[in-house]
């Protein structure tokens, strides 16, 4: 109600789906930014309103109704892509979902699942499909309804050569859920995803490699595996015609490895140099719980939200030496202590959300809303502090413990207004505060030649939407919309020139990199539908 929204319905779209083409799934909503990192579409990199599109890291990324980022407080990146094929529709609430679904200033994306056939006991699909570049495709889900009981299931294998030289993708996802429904007003759903994909990344180019051949690689050894597993439990109980309650719990367990050179690309490849190896894991579970009640007022029907969000993540991430081979290895060479750096990221987040649709008319409606977040990031591990010479021979190593610790609690606020003149004309506003909070490369240092603000702070700004839309049954549609989006403290990197504390005098400087809170940034446009 009064919010910017837009609803992509799979089985009306013509797209590619087996290469899942972001572009086309994608084409109908209007002010997106995106990225396609592989030609088989395993990656989403989505943005919006002028924001990053890598790994749609400024959405709050969600699978029927529940989070699939690798941490949705302090890495928001999303590994994992649902098959398109397995979609029912995708579903995208601009900025304001912030007040209801939390963090992130582009809003909300969440896939929502196809569900078994009411009507059958089992159906069965297969679709295959081949590509060019050795693509291969193949899509097979199982479904129905047998009683009080509904299931539906998916596999699917992908495997790509790419258009590259050493860019091939092999990627494993499967889904099974199972809802009972006891009776007409209470039923729990279960449901499981796995998602596994080996690639070999062919590094980047200069500007000049590029124009000489934008298809050559320079690197051989570089691979990239992420192994994604989510499970959840729906409750839904309907106590009256005007009183429902949901219920999500969620659980990640999740790798994400990188092996190879991951130095700068005019640096020529060593096959005989051991590689560097980055390892991430992450195990984080959830809960969330919601209450909508009508209820009767001014002579209409009013609507009351109240939730509330329990989430805790940890992310163990590690970085060292591998060995000098072409194979996906994704071993250190010291396991006990990996070369460079070893942190744990544990965090909590506790929120608790209202919104409220006053149908003052039954053409005016006014919906606020408030949002109360605690957040504790931390960080503990160490990374090792190395000095060279101008030969490039190690002078120390030393071993730096590292912990931090950032609680901080807040409160956003929010209201839309919708006035429906009639069924092809409705005038929406909307105004939301959002938030970003400090992700784990915010608050940990691995590198001597970086300090981060002891002080640097959560994103913060807000959302105005600007509207009208409308449609005529069956054969026109709009959606025309300005919209400007303030984001304050927005943290980057500026270089500084401070004391070298390795000597004694204060007139010998050093330069480095400082990682904080760089500057507010103004972005507005103009979205259109038609």
């Amino acid at each position: 109600e009064a919010k910017k929204t837009e609803l992509i319905l799979l089985d009306e779209l013509i797209a590619n789906k087996a290469a899942n083409v972001s572009r086309q799934i994608y084409s109908r909503v209007p002010g997106l930014n995106i990225w396609e990192n592989d030609g088989a579409g395993v990656q989403l990199g989505i943005g919006g309103r002028g924001l990053s599109p890598n790994r749609t890291s400024n959405f709050n990324v969600r699978q029927n109704g529940y989070d699939i980022s690798a941490d949705a407080l302090g890495y928001p990146e999303s590994y994992y892509t649902p098959p398109t094929q397995a979609l029912e529709r995708i579903e995208i609430v601009r900025g304001a979902a912030g007040l209801q679904y939390g963090t992130q200033f582009g809003g909300m994306l969440n896939f929502k699942f196809k569900e078994g056939p009411l009507n059958k006991k089992i159906e069965v699909n297969s679709t295959n499909t081949l590509g060019s570049f050795g693509l291969f495709n193949t899509f097979n889900s199982l479904g129905g309804t047998v009683g009080k009981i509904n299931y539906y299931g998916f596999y699917q294998y992908k495997r790509s050569d790419g258009w590259r030289p050493h860019s091939g993708i092999d990627q494993h996802n499967a889904y099974g859920a199972i809802t009972y429904n006891f009776s007409p007003f209470l039923s729990l759903k279960l449901e499981h995803t796995h998602m596994s994909y080996l690639a070999q990344q062919p590094g980047g180019l200069t500007d000049v490699e590029f124009y000489q051949d934008p298809r050559q690689s320079k690197r051989s050894r570089n691979w990239f595996e992420v192994g994604w597993d989510l499970s959840a439990a729906e409750f839904n109980y309907r106590l009256s015609k005007n009183v429902k309650f949901n219920n999500r719990t969620f659980h990640l367990s999740a790798n994400r490895y990188a092996v190879g050179n991951l130095g700068s690309i005019a640096r020529v490849d060593d096959p005989s140099e051991n590689r560097n190896l980055l390892k991430d894991q992450y195990n984080n579970w959830g809960n969330e719980f919601r209450t909508i009640i009508h209820y009767p007022l001014f002579g209409q029907k009013s609507v009351f939200l109240i939730g509330n969000r329990v989430y805790f993540g940890k992310t163990l991430r590690s970085q060292g030496e591998a060995n000098s081979d072409d194979t996906p290895n994704f071993d250190f060479i010291n396991p006990e202590e990996p070369d460079d750096s070893k942190f744990s990221f544990p965090g909590q987040n506790v929120s608790f959300f209202a919104e409220n649709i006053f149908n003052l008319t039954p053409k005016l409606s006014i919906t606020p809303g408030v949002r109360y977040e605690y957040i504790d990031t931390k960080s503990a591990g160490y990374y090792y502090n190395e000095q060279l010479d101008i030969a490039g021979n190690t002078i120390s190593n030393e071993k730096i413990e590292e912990y931090r610790q950032r609680p901080r609690s807040f409160v956003l606020f929010g209201m839309g207004v919708s006035y429906k003149a009639f069924a092809l004309l409705e005038s929406y506003a909307n105004f939301s505060q959002n938030f970003r909070a400090i992700n784990f490369n915010d608050i940990r240092v691995d590198n001597p030649s970086l300090t981060v603000d002891e002080h640097i702070t959560d994103e913060q700004g807000y959302n105005i939407d600007l509207g009208i839309r409308g449609a005529s049954p069956g054969s026109f549609r709009y959606d025309m919309s300005i919209f400007f989006l303030s984001y304050r403290d927005r943290i980057g990197n500026i270089f500084r020139t401070v004391r070298d504390p390795r000597f004694a005098f204060d007139s010998i400087p050093k330069t480095e990199r400082y990682r904080t809170n760089v500057g507010d940034a103004s972005i507005f446009g103009l979205e259109t539908y038609l």
